[in-house]
């Protein structure tokens, strides 16, 4: 993270300004939508329990909400380039089959999707 909790009392860090994500397959910027998308959602909740959503409390618990997703993002953007750039026999192998996978099978296309904009599978 670029900033490590991405809180403190009165003040939260969200998307790319919390993150540093690999700009690959606009995984951080899909991430920075589900930030903000959560914070409202949760901004909502607290405003309506009458919650003072600037209170440290209140932002240690959404980011624990939020760190899971965060590390999913994070290790896939970590780890994928390193199949495209691998010349290993087998990481090609993997390479050519599941782009095969995904031209043949929109049921696979449509799940890899899913999984890029963060929505549960």
């Amino acid at each position: 993270h670029a900033v490590e909790p991405p809180y403190q009392a009165g003040i939260l860090v969200i998307g790319q300004a919390a993150h540093r994500i690999a700009p690959f397959a606009a995984q951080g910027m899909n991430l920075a939508w589900r930030d903000a998308r959560s914070l409202v959602a949760e901004l909502v909740r607290a405003e309506e329990a009458k919650i003072d959503f600037g209170s440290i409390e209140w932002l240690q618990g959404y980011w624990r909400g939020r760190r899971a997703d965060h590390r999913r993002v994070r290790h896939f953007t970590e780890q994928l380039p390193r199949l495209f750039e691998s010349r290993d026999p087998l990481a090609r192998w993997m390479r050519r089959s599941g782009w095969r996978m995904v031209r043949m099978a929109p049921s696979v296309r449509r799940t890899i999707l899913r999984f890029g904009l963060g929505w549960r599978l």
